[in-house]
């Protein structure tokens, strides 16, 4: 339920992102749909200041609810990493409306918005960037807890409400930037408690959680190593934002954003299957269940890639097509299609290592994971600002799939390493390319099918047949591997019921 739930709310999530993004680029012009970049950079900078405690939560959580423990004491937990969260966030945002405008002066580049403006909008970003920070605590503790169809609900419905209302504010307020994050400040107030409200439900009930230090000194141990594993995975992730939107002025870097979302919708299937995936494999390995952590690994990958190889082959093979029809720019569209391919591509390969990270931090290698990262982020900072500053936004799309494939190849040895059991290269060859191979070249079948019996059709009506087709076929890929690799019977795991302690 939790994994079905969460593609059919990504699914419906990818189609409102997809339509507020032409919208706003057209709403807005370039500038300031830039600033909607910056936002998403800021967002995940704050992700950083989780400082591990998210995924720890989720992985308290779980044991817990395998083992029966009393719910007051999931209750304090949630209870007291909330109060935490919210601090942090507090004062995040006032640190960063202390340096917005010099920091507005020396990161962005604009012709047409002024500085105090600039300033004004890192502000506003900031907040916005605060207020939805405690959503990414509840939707792990959701996570933890096997509820993350409930989150995937949430998250849906706070998608259509803010932009439902963001679209008015622009039609009534005269396309005014200022305006619409005003906006997403409240909303984002709205969401953290929409979404604290059911994880503290979910976590047993009304009664009230209490603050308790002692809680928290539970993840010490664990949460302290993922501290470095969150800043550095997420430095990972937007090093090639960072570097685009510094080598780059703000309408140049509207443009490298679009392809971002775009990219975006494809790794919105990601989520829920890393969320179905990764409590699987924390209770397998407080099992001790070696059985079932390999069932689950190589059945998860498998499943994965059959779902998200599909979304990227159509992303490549129609790339100035999905740009033209989105931007209607079509001088953007030849400008950024091969941009949006070498995202793609990196996409696809960070895919790839869903599994691998979930095995590793089920398993409590946070320390492994911490080198891991630290190891690909000095490989990886100098050629990102190299790339962009020497080919623009093509050379920071590059960055980014030379940093996933030095992923696949360091990651896949540290598995290899941390996780005996795990025979990587049949996992390589049978769960991650025998599964892509398949689901793409059906893809490939069905995406000539429709540019052939559509031909001299509306762009709109090519590219939904298109997406209907490769997305019915990600689908079908995947449940025929969801089943064939027993995780449809829910793989055997015996912490489910039984008090037991981590053992991996």
């Amino acid at each position: 339920m939790n994994l079905a739930a969460g593609l059919l709310c990504s699914g419906l999530s990818a189609i409102i992102q997809f339509a507020t993004v032409r919208y706003y680029l057209g709403a807005l012009g370039a500038e300031s749909y830039g600033l909607l970049g910056i936002l998403a950079l800021m967002q995940a900078g704050f992700m950083t200041l989780d400082l591990g405690f998210g995924a720890a939560v989720s992985r308290k959580l779980a044991q817990m609810r395998a083992s029966g423990e009393d719910s007051q004491a999931a209750r304090n937990l949630l209870h007291t990493a909330g109060w935490f969260f919210m601090a942090v966030a507090i004062f995040a945002a006032l640190v960063l409306h202390a340096v917005s405008t010099p920091l507005a002066a020396l990161w962005l580049r604009s012709t047409h918005i002024p500085g105090a403006d600039l300033g004004h909008a890192i502000t506003l970003i900031a907040l916005v960037a605060a207020t939805r920070f405690p959503v990414l605590l509840f939707q792990n503790a959701l996570a933890g807890l096997q509820k993350m169809y409930v989150a995937s609900i949430i998250n849906v419905l706070m998608l259509a409400l803010t932009h439902g209302i963001g679209f008015w504010l622009l039609i009534d307020r005269g396309n005014d930037v200022f305006s619409l994050l005003v906006w997403f400040v409240a909303a984002g107030l709205l969401h953290s408690v929409a979404m604290g409200a059911a994880a503290a439900f979910h976590a047993g009930g009304p009664a009230r959680g209490r603050f308790d230090t002692a809680a928290l000194a539970q993840l010490r141990d664990f949460a302290l190593p993922m501290a470095g594993v969150a800043v550095t995975g997420v430095l990972l992730q937007q090093l090639d934002k960072v570097a685009a939107s510094m080598a780059l002025p703000l309408a140049a870097f509207a443009g490298y954003s679009v392809c971002v979302s775009l990219v975006a919708v494809m790794q919105l299937a990601l989520g829920p299957l890393f969320s179905a995936f990764y409590p699987r494999l924390s209770l397998a390995c407080a099992a001790g269940d070696t059985g079932a952590v390999v069932a689950i690994f190589g059945g998860g990958s498998r499943v994965l890639m059959s779902l998200v190889t599909p979304i990227a082959v159509m992303g490549v093979f129609h790339a100035q097509m999905i740009l033209g029809w989105w931007t209607h720019d079509a001088a953007m569209a030849d400008q950024l299609a091969s941009t949006m391919g070498w995202m793609l591509a990196g996409a696809l390969l960070n895919g790839a290592m869903h599994l691998p990270h979930a095995l590793q931090l089920a398993k409590g290698q946070a320390r492994e994971v911490l080198e891991l990262n630290i190891t690909l982020f000095i490989l990886s900072l100098p050629a990102s600002f190299l790339l962009a500053f020497r080919y623009g936004a093509d050379g920071a799309a590059a960055s980014w799939a030379l940093f996933n494939f030095m992923y696949l190849v360091i990651g896949t040895r540290a598995t290899a390493i941390g996780s005996p059991e795990i025979n990587v290269v049949t996992w390589i060859f049978r769960d991650i390319l025998a599964p892509s191979t398949a689901a793409g070249c059906i893809s490939l079948v069905v995406l000539e099918a429709t540019s052939w019996l559509l031909t001299g059709a509306e762009p709109g009506l090519a590219l939904l047949a298109a997406a209907a087709g490769v997305g019915a076929t990600g689908c079908a890929c995947a449940w025929r591997e969801w089943h064939a690799s027993g995780l449809s019977r829910s793989t055997a795991i015996a912490a489910t019921n039984n008090g037991v302690q981590p053992a991996c």
